[in-house]
């Protein structure tokens, strides 16, 4: 059987084994099994915890650690939940501190995935602000495609952006954490004015066909308010885009 892991899952592994075998030189493992009123069993599900906090601390400070691509965070707290429920067979820690330590175990990663959820989120904020303002400068200059048609299309590419996956399946969402930033309007907006920029300079015919099938698509969303993304308009204009690249920028 092959285990496939990234670099950062082995990195997750290096810094879990060093802390564990400091405890154990320094003696604080034992020193805590000496002291502890639990059993040896529930000493183990706490080892169990303070290793899931390791790793989803590292995970959230930057080592993303995944094993057969999932976050290596998921596989600890699934691996404690067995342990805990299963192999213990209900033997937990007793009272106040296991209600603590569910708790934080559980909503620790709620906290993570919002906080995952706006850091993508800023970052396609500045994106579209960016993408926004380098296709509004691409109109300003009426010749732009004719004086530099390479740089026209490079210029473009910078004025496409891709909405985030919360954004585009999950707008409710995005709008609780995030506020209106970017409402389906602008969007919808930035689209048409993008297919309308660059409908009559393409040269490939695929994406002729491509464009006069999509622009009326982007047109049509502003007018309504809905969106193109389970239609593939949005792929299609990346196609687009990347095939003119191909042509005008091949270094």
């Amino acid at each position: 059987m092959i285990v496939i892991f990234n670099m950062a899952a082995l990195g997750q592994a290096i810094i879990i084994g060093i802390v564990v075998l400091l405890m154990y030189w320094t003696g604080l493992g034992d020193f805590f099994d000496r002291v502890s009123p639990f059993t040896q069993k529930v000493n183990s599900l706490i080892a169990l915890y303070f290793i899931y906090w390791l790793i989803a601390a590292t995970y959230r400070s930057g080592i993303k650690g995944k094993l057969f691509w999932i976050p290596t965070w998921i596989l600890a707290l699934v691996v404690l939940w067995f342990v805990g429920v299963m192999v213990h067979d209900g033997e937990a820690i007793p009272g106040f501190w296991n209600t603590m330590f569910q708790i934080f175990c559980f909503a620790y990663p709620i906290f993570l995935g919002v906080k995952m959820i706006r850091r993508q989120d800023a970052k396609f904020l500045a994106q579209f602000h960016y993408a926004r303002t380098t296709l509004l400068n691409l109109n300003k200059t009426d010749d732009a495609y004719e004086n530099n048609k390479a740089s026209f299309w490079a210029g473009i590419s910078h004025a496409f952006v891709w909405p985030t996956s919360n954004y585009r399946y999950a707008h409710s969402i995005y709008e609780k954490i995030n506020g209106q930033q970017v409402t389906k309007h602008e969007l919808n907006e930035h689209f048409a004015l993008l297919a309308q920029t660059i409908e009559s300079r393409v040269t490939r015919p695929e994406n002729t066909v491509r464009i006069a099938e999509v622009r009326p698509r982007f047109e049509m969303a502003v007018r309504s308010g809905n969106y193109n993304f389970e239609d593939g308009s949005i792929k299609q204009m990346a196609k687009i885009i990347d095939s003119e690249n191909q042509i005008w920028n091949k270094g």
